[in-house]
């Protein structure tokens, strides 16, 4: 990995991002 210094410092900010893309994902499939 290119930044491994910034995968282990920012490791649960990463995880909320891809929570939130998830939801963003979710929201769009609905009418």
């Amino acid at each position: 990995m290119a930044y491994p210094y910034i995968k282990e410092a920012s490791s649960q900010d990463w995880n909320k991002h891809l929570n939130s893309h998830k939801l963003t994902q979710l929201q769009k499939s609905k009418p």
